[in-house]
């Protein structure tokens, strides 16, 4: 992947308290950066902004359009989808007037209107968030309130011209409310990411839902019981480039016993869908306290790895600012960074969505703000190398910032390694029951051997038949502990 020299970190839109503008979404077709956004206007009213920008940040197309209902919701991340064939533009937002309702709308590159409808599936209350296109139509995520009922989450089929081909209730529970963040296509089935919020105070949990191609129908559904505290937006998914399932989830911790100081940690999982398990799981926690920092989405890249972008607000650094963690297709670290398009107190630089470039870099768009100048809020786009840097300072290590973690607590002992034919790994005492996989670089797991009622200490494998190179081992027990372990065949 080659490095690239053109970066910008530049704002626009509103100049006044009584303007707000706000980059959503971004997506990109060849070189073209297309942007989706709002305008909060509280002298003339509501308005879409789409823009049209080269490479470098310089504005080609800049087109507004008022909204006529007193009240729009536009989810960050993935309301505004290119279609498959890159002609066009699927948009999915929430509008409120005397009930709520979804709107679908379609846009060409010249980012025109082609049109637009508003769906009543689950009156009063119908509120679309993402979507995604399928091939033969394109999918929507959401949630509904029906009388009398909780927050639930509701997925929706419609074809190109906007009629409903099904409509799915996914979760809906009394005492509590599903709200779902995102979808991801995987071998056939539909991964939807959310959280799940209990009745009173208890910490919301992130859930997975497996959904059915043909109808909508939910197939499987995972439930992280780890909430630690804060978890914001539940499981973002994605389907990387070597066919690899990952969903990431955050949480934030009490340190040292402080109830102000907040650690992020960062959770991703490989997911099976086929087999409707999770393959392995990595933990990332943060060193620095993050008092309200969370992960936003998790892309795939090029390379096989995926990104991951949040917001924070860590010790000395601005009131709020972004991050970006690179992980490589076995979940190392590659880089980290904060982002923000002033440094500062009192300064706000949110992102809301992020794609890579054709270059290997990546576009990040979001919104700024400088409380101290009461300037509102404006439109933020940032451009990176595929290094994580603003300016060109080469393909630098970064370390130190993330550390990974399992959840068994006694260390395996694993030998010889690098391995050849054979490797041996000394287990805790106590362990009745484990199961071992081999992952290779590529994501594909080329070893999966479960050993019941263990007497000894010690299991064998045979790597006679596996080619050289570098693998992951995940070793899971009966009680849902694990380890990983990278280890090298020669």
């Amino acid at each position: 992947m080659r490095g690239q020299f053109t970066y910008f970190n530049q704002i626009a839109g509103g100049v006044s308290d009584t303007l707000a503008d706000v980059y959503y979404n971004v997506e990109l077709i060849d070189d073209t950066i297309y942007t989706f956004g709002g305008v909060i206007d509280f002298v003339d009213g509501l308005r879409y902004k789409l823009g049209k920008f080269d490479l470098e940040g310089n504005l080609i197309l800049e087109k507004e359009y008022q909204v006529t209902y007193p009240v729009f919701w536009s989810s960050t991340k993935a309301s505004f989808v290119k279609t498959d064939d890159e002609t066009a533009f699927y948009m999915t937002v929430g509008i409120a007037d005397s009930i709520t309702s979804g709107l679908v709308g379609k846009f060409d590159k010249n980012l025109d209107t082609l049109w637009t409808k508003r769906y009543d599936n689950f009156s009063p209350y119908t509120l679309m968030r993402r979507n995604m296109d399928v091939g033969d139509g394109i999918v929507v995520v959401g949630e509904f309130n029906a009388d009398g009922t909780q927050r639930g989450t509701m997925l929706t089929k419609v074809d190109y011209d906007g009629d409903i081909i099904w409509d799915e209730v996914l979760r809906q529970g009394s005492g509590n409310f599903y709200r779902n963040g995102s979808i991801v296509e995987h071998e056939g089935y539909y991964l939807v990411g959310g959280y799940r919020d209990l009745a009173g105070d208890s910490p919301r949990s992130g859930y997975l839902t497996k959904c059915s191609p043909i109808d909508g129908d939910r197939e499987w559904e995972y439930l992280d019981q780890d909430t630690g505290f804060g978890t914001r937006i539940g499981f973002e998914v994605c389907s990387t480039t070597n066919g690899r399932l990952l969903a990431a989830v955050s949480s934030q911790y009490e340190q040292s016993g402080s109830a102000l100081q907040f650690w992020t940690k960062i959770k991703l999982l490989e997911i099976d869908i086929i087999y409707e398990e999770v393959i392995s799981t990595i933990e990332y926690f943060t060193e620095y306290e993050m008092a309200n920092g969370y992960l936003k989405k998790i892309i795939a890249t090029t390379d096989g790895g995926c990104l991951i972008m949040g917001e924070e607000s860590a010790q000395g650094f601005p009131q709020l600012s972004s991050f970006l963690l690179k992980l490589d297709s076995m979940g190392n670290q590659e880089w980290f960074n904060y982002y923000a398009y002033s440094f500062g107190d009192d300064k706000l630089s949110r992102p809301f969505d992020i794609e890579q470039t054709s270059d290997g870099g990546y576009v990040l768009a979001g919104e700024y703000s400088n409380w101290n100048v009461g300037s509102g809020q404006r439109g933020w786009l940032l451009k990176i190398d595929a290094c994580g840097d603003v300016e060109w300072q080469g393909c630098e290590q970064t370390s130190g910032l993330w550390d990974t973690s399992t959840t068994l607590g006694d260390p395996l002992s694993i030998y010889p390694n690098p391995a050849e034919n054979h490797l041996s790994i000394s287990l805790p005492e106590g362990m009745e029951k484990a199961e071992i996989q081999l992952i290779n670089m590529h994501g594909q797991r080329v070893v999966h051997q479960v050993f019941d009622n263990l007497y000894e200490t010690t299991i064998a494998l045979d790597l006679a038949a596996l080619n050289s190179g570098i693998y992951t081992l995940v070793l899971s027990t009966s009680s849902s502990e694990y380890y990983t372990e990278k280890i090298m065949i020669e």
